[in-house]
């Protein structure tokens, strides 16, 4: 998918507290300082998958109660964490960088159109057209409360310049403590 002015792209994308966004946008603020433009042109958000059209609300609950599930997988007890920076790569060669998320996306329902889907979860540091290298976030941002979203994204003018709405947030379910015995 070309990145012409005007082309809208449809995510799902993964959706941190605000809480974790502000402190993340403390990073993102240093980077842009730091001569990487490229920065902030992507919501502090982690995107699952770039679809053909957004899911429905049952879609995203089903998915949000599925990541809830994974959360609790292994020692993590609820909570998630930034780790190492890794890029993904969209269709059309612009390369998402940031911190990888400890959380891994589950299966998509199968109701989904999908064009790629995103294993790996990247939160956004920025869109850039070659692979940076960026520092280290230190340190980790944990948390345990997000959302899954719809998002539009679209690329304007200007080669980092970008317009972007995310939908009503999905947030994760809380777990029954029963179930987990």
């Amino acid at each position: 998918m070309p990145s012409r002015c005007g082309m809208v792209h449809r995510f799902i994308v993964f959706v941190p507290h605000a809480n974790v966004c502000a402190e993340f946008n403390k990073y993102r603020r240093t980077l842009f300082a730091c001569g990487y433009g490229g920065a902030y042109s992507f919501p502090a958000a982690s995107p699952i998958a770039l679809v053909k059209k957004p899911a429905s609300i049952s879609e995203l609950k089903s998915m949000a109660a599925l990541f809830r599930q994974r959360s609790y997988d292994g020692a993590a007890g609820g909570k998630m964490q930034t780790e190492l920076l890794s890029s993904i790569y969209l269709p059309d060669g612009k390369i998402i960088t940031g911190p990888c998320l400890s959380i891994d996306a589950p299966p998509l329902p199968e109701s989904i159109t999908l064009i790629e889907s995103f294993p790996k979860l990247i939160l956004g540091a920025g869109i850039f057209s070659v692979p940076p290298v960026l520092p280290q976030l230190a340190p980790p941002l944990k948390f345990s409360a997000a959302a899954l979203a719809n998002m539009t994204f679209q690329a304007l003018g200007c080669e980092a310049s970008y317009s972007w709405t995310i939908g009503a947030l999905q947030w994760l379910p809380p777990v029954n403590k029963r179930s987990r015995i």
